[in-house]
């Protein structure tokens, strides 16, 4: 009796071991799965491995292109040295392409000058060029022009 009692003992704390086994494993698999999703957003086209810098708008132009003397230098071999300027004035930013290059804002081509909304707009306008693309973002008094690179090395 006391051994049948004793195994019965041993059976259910056996039992019971196995239950915290199995939760242990759903949530090793829940937290693997978490990991693979991060990492999969982090690597798509416009993810965070994309980011390729931050500038600042000064009042007035602001010349951008793949030479050095742009105020936002784009990465070398993504557009040429003169892609266009970004007019700054009151909080309100505007876009100009040079007449050679080609952009677009979702699947509207730019021509001529537009105004793009900032990420506070709630909907920003983003400008593609290629596989760069550009928007303006408003942190405190500050505007800036938010670059990715979907070619981006560190991908």
């Amino acid at each position: 009796m006391k051994r049948a009692a004793l195994l019965g003992i041993l059976m259910a704390v056996a039992g019971g071991l196995r239950a915290p086994a199995l939760a242990d494993e759903a949530y090793r698999a829940e937290i693997r799965k978490w990991r693979e999703d991060r990492e999969s957003r982090l690597k798509a086209d416009g993810g965070w491995l994309t980011l390729a810098g931050l500038f600042w708008l000064k009042n007035g132009t602001n010349r951008f292109g793949t030479g050095p003397s742009s105020d936002i230098v784009l990465p070398q071999g993504a557009g040429p040295a003169r892609a266009g300027v970004f007019e700054f004035d009151g909080g309100r930013t505007t876009v100009r392409l040079e007449a050679t290059v080609q952009g677009r804002i979702g699947k509207v081509r730019v021509a001529g000058p537009v105004e793009l909304k900032p990420d506070t707009s709630g909907s920003p306008d983003v400008l593609e060029i290629g596989p760069l693309s550009m928007l303006v973002i408003k942190r405190g008094e500050r505007y800036g022009i938010r670059l990715k690179d979907n070619n981006s090395p560190i991908r």
